[in-house]
């Protein structure tokens, strides 16, 4: 969508060697007058690449996009859901009419993967290996292979899943033989069914994954684990999260304590 709605119409007439450091600043300016500077950063991230590869190439000897600062991001926005969000999130999932879109929906929430690990899955990716049930994901992120433990929840979303003919995807798209394209749509279908704010982001599901664990007894490095998180710095955005739960714990040990000496 960058490349077919911004940068071809801005850009698509001009060489490679024609395009200058100026005319890519002045482009970035005009995008943060209405797009966050995260979005911003993504289409300098793709123009970078461009030209990244025409160097790589042969095509061009200076990349243009050298020398250019990025936008600060303020990614600090974190949504959680509650308990009682997530069950009425599943509630709605079931009422939907793409029963794939729903289940893929669930799928996220209880694995934490991210968007394109999910979609991009198929059934030859599952196995059992010493009684667990495993799905293999060839490519994430950081460009490793890893294996994803399937709990009981997921397995029975998955078996409850119909497999369509001479298509290799688990949750199957409307195009024949493709997996689902556009996961955006259902999900806010299924959200506003639920009563969640419309702000509320499908990658926040990740998020909600993180505290669940930390929330629940688990560590920073499980979520790094199951996050599949290149290294802990960035895990290290739901610390305070693991604080609050050591605050929590210090609260109960003084009551205990303190109900000990009254006795």
């Amino acid at each position: 969508a960058k490349l077919r709605l911004y940068l071809i119409p801005t850009f698509g007439d001009f060489r490679l060697s024609s395009i200058t450091t100026r005319a890519i600043q002045g482009y970035q300016n005009k995008l943060i007058v209405t797009l966050a500077p995260a979005t911003a950063n993504r289409h300098f991230a793709l123009l970078h690449r461009f030209f990244v590869l025409a160097i790589q190439w042969g095509y061009l000897d200076k990349n243009p996009c050298t020398g250019i600062n990025k936008f600060q991001e303020n990614n600090q926005r974190q949504r959680f859901l509650s308990n009682d969000e997530i069950r009425r999130l599943f509630l709605a999932a079931d009422k939907d009419s793409n029963i794939y879109a729903a289940a893929y929906v669930k799928f996220l929430l209880l694995t934490g993967v991210r968007r394109s690990e999910g979609l991009a899955a198929k059934w030859s990716d599952l196995s059992i290996v010493n009684g667990r049930r495993l799905w293999f994901v060839p490519h994430t992120k950081s460009g490793k292979s890893r294996h994803v433990i399937l709990n009981a929840m997921a397995i029975t979303i998955l078996e409850g899943l119909p497999r369509v003919t001479n298509n290799p995807y688990i949750f199957v798209g409307k195009v024949s033989g493709q997996s689902l394209t556009n996961p955006i749509k259902a999900f806010k279908r299924i959200a506003k069914r639920a009563g969640i704010e419309s702000s509320f982001r499908l990658h926040d599901i990740r998020h909600t994954v993180a505290s669940l664990i930390i929330n629940n007894g688990g560590s920073l490095y499980d979520v790094q684990a199951t996050l599949a998180h290149a290294n802990a710095k960035m895990s290290e955005r739901y610390a305070h999260l693991s604080n609050e739960r050591l605050q929590s714990t210090s609260d109960n040990l003084s009551l205990v304590v303190g109900q000990a000496i009254m006795k």
